[in-house]
């Protein structure tokens, strides 16, 4: 089996070392250099790293990460979109060789979002980033998506870890790329709900109401609420992505987004609190319609 790693990079210097120690194992490590202006192509070229300059001129993040996968070996089996910031846990090859079948597309693992404090997990779920070398493609100008071209197969499994230790970014930019997607892909609800999102963060609680209201009459995007208690999975796997009970799942139907809106209408909440609520609502929506519709469209 070859294994590939792949990410795009921007003066990432001060991750390359331990970047680089957590997946040196791999057969293959391509990464794809945006504009770096300090010495992160040096340190990569170093360790034996295939390093590409690429210029995106009109930046979105989905074209930068098929950019970077299309750099690896045709003979690549499986690929690992593992960015700067990740690290993959030791025993991983391993792990990897062991749980990946024949008929595995997509393989699904335990991801540390953040820390709650050092050594603490915060949020955690099972995602989605390693995947065969053919049928997919990043979809989104920000928040990208992994989609698939094939039908899928996809394996769980507990032993290949993979853990973020983010850096703070600014995320102006994520607004005008949201907005640019939404109007590519008009019917992508996930995007959408990361839009009506975005809107409260920038101070446009009208135009991030307007959005969920859009979402509320729109028939489509329920698909993932409706179908997201009769998934073919078991208990355990479901439960894995979601922190409650399968009827407590129903928090997040269409009657809670209205109240959702509501509550945005009343100012009922402090903008704190009603971002707390926010990001637990599409923390929720964006592992509904990953599994059910989203990477097929």
């Amino acid at each position: 089996m070859k294994i590939g790693i792949y990410c795009p990079c921007r003066n990432e210097e001060k991750h390359v070392n331990d970047w680089y120690e957590s997946c040196k194992e791999a057969d293959y490590i391509y990464v794809a250099d945006t504009g770096s202006t300090d010495n992160t192509i040096q340190l990569l070229k170093e360790r034996g790293v295939v390093v590409t300059n690429v210029s995106i001129q009109g930046w979105r993040f989905d074209l930068a990460f098929n950019i970077a996968m299309c750099l690896l070996p045709a003979d690549t089996d499986v690929c690992i979109r593992l960015d700067m910031d990740e690290r993959l846990q030791p025993g991983w090859r391993a792990a990897l060789e062991k749980a990946w079948t024949p008929e595995t597309t997509r393989l699904r693992y335990p991801y540390v979002w953040n820390w709650v404090a050092p050594g603490i997990p915060g949020r955690t779920w099972y995602s989605d980033r390693i995947h065969a070398r053919s049928g997919y493609y990043w979809q989104g100008h920000t928040h990208e998506g992994l989609c698939a071209r094939v039908p899928e197969i996809q394996t769980f499994t507990d032993d290949v870890k993979i853990w973020q230790f983010p850096d703070a970014k600014d995320k102006k930019s994520d607004l005008p790329l949201l907005q640019e997607c939404v109007n590519e892909w008009p019917h992508d609800a996930r995007l959408r709900a990361y839009l009506g999102r975005e809107y409260m963060y920038q101070g446009q609680p009208d135009k991030s109401r307007d959005v969920y209201k859009e979402f509320l009459s729109n028939e489509s995007y329920h698909i993932a609420f409706d179908q997201s208690e009769n998934l073919n999975i078991n208990r355990k796997v479901f439960l894995a992505f979601f922190p409650y009970s399968l009827k407590n799942i129903k928090y997040y139907s269409k009657l809670k987004l209205s109240l959702i809106i509501l509550e945005i209408n009343n100012s009922t909440h402090s903008m704190i609190e009603w971002q707390k609520r926010n990001n637990l609502f599409l923390f929720n929506l964006n592992h509904i319609l990953k599994l059910t519709f989203f990477h097929n469209l």
